[in-house]
């Protein structure tokens, strides 16, 4: 009996160190994270990982990690003056662009800050919810009170609202751009498509959407559009859609999903109750009681260019080897 408990005890170790390989979470206890709240993560062409901490009301940092060091960007050390940004993105030559919920935006060419407002830019708000880059290395920044098309270049602006496009919103949660070059942008009133000349509206009256309100549209290597809305996830492939709900889906209920596809084309899909994948066939729920995820709460998945998933959560930082 000694031996055979000698042997199961041998095994759980092996698993234990399998699966401690495999997750790995930054908190304040373990690393120099300043907070535990994870709002959201990126990783740009070197495999730094950028996130950022806080919450909504006190605010917090953005950050980057090297792989050892954690490095935090503040009104001491860099330009940015907006504890509350949003998301960070990076352009086709790896500048980086932190949008904020007060100050517009922030571009970053690696040794100097530039600030983009409303107060001295056309921008046509200072809350940047999203900013996307096309094959023209334009950024397209999708805002509280509409769309801007920005040229850092050449500093040249385009901005459309409902009053000059064909937007059916000011309010653009999310924007990317195709493989075809096509903008796909959401709004609180519908899906949207601009060509460049032509824009069309896809919502509950004209496509299987069971709500008008898109929180997030992304686009897979195959060219299909994940967008995520209040109550499931469409997949759009030409003119087939397909809709996935938490009634034939483990996509649990009442989410404002997010969506990461990582280089296997699996889906990693953000709620709070937990993350979500799926392989196209499969859906697998991971939580904090089947898994290493110490939270149910996901904010965003960033995969960089070994695969690994990075996963801000509201309490810590996760790599998923």
């Amino acid at each position: 009996m000694k031996r055979i408990a000698f042997i199961f005890l041998g095994l759980n170790f092996i698993a234990l160190t399998v699966f401690s390989q495999e997750w790995k979470v930054f908190n304040k206890e373990n690393s120099k994270l300043p907070d535990n709240l994870i709002k959201t993560a990126n990783v740009d062409s070197l495999g730094m990982v950028w996130f950022v901490t806080g919450d909504c009301f006190t605010g917090g940092n953005l950050m980057n990690y090297n792989g050892s060091v954690f490095y935090k960007f503040d009104s001491l050390n860099s330009g940015i003056r907006d504890k509350f940004v949003t998301c960070a993105e990076f352009d086709h030559d790896a500048n980086l662009w932190a949008g904020t919920r007060y100050s517009g935006f922030y571009f970053f060419d690696g040794s100097k800050w530039k600030n983009y407002s409303p107060s001295n830019s056309p921008l046509p708000d200072k809350h940047v919810n999203a900013i996307s880059f096309d094959k023209k290395n334009n950024a397209w920044i999708a805002t509280d009170n509409g769309l801007a098309k920005f040229n850092a270049e050449i500093n040249k602006w385009e901005i459309f609202t409902k009053i000059n496009s064909g937007l059916p919103d000011n309010l653009i949660s999310s924007v990317t751009v195709d493989l075809s070059g096509i903008l796909w942008i959401a709004t609180d009133k519908g899906l949207v498509t601009f060509d460049g000349n032509n824009w069309k509206v896809y919502n509950k009256s004209n496509a299987q959407l069971t709500d008008d309100k898109i929180n997030f549209v992304t686009t897979d290597k195959q060219n299909n559009i994940w967008v995520s809305f209040w109550g499931g996830v469409a997949k759009i492939s030409g003119n087939d859609w397909k809709i996935y709900t938490p009634q034939n889906s483990k996509l649990p209920m009442y989410c404002e999903y997010t969506i990461a596809i990582d280089k296997n084309n699996v889906k990693w899909i953000t709620s709070n109750m937990g993350l979500v994948s799926f392989d196209d066939k499969e859906w697998k729920l991971y939580t904090p009681s089947n898994s290493a995820i110490p939270d149910f709460f996901i904010n965003k998945v960033a995969v960089d260019k070994n695969n690994n998933k990075w996963i801000a959560t509201q309490s810590g930082l996760v790599k998923m080897k």
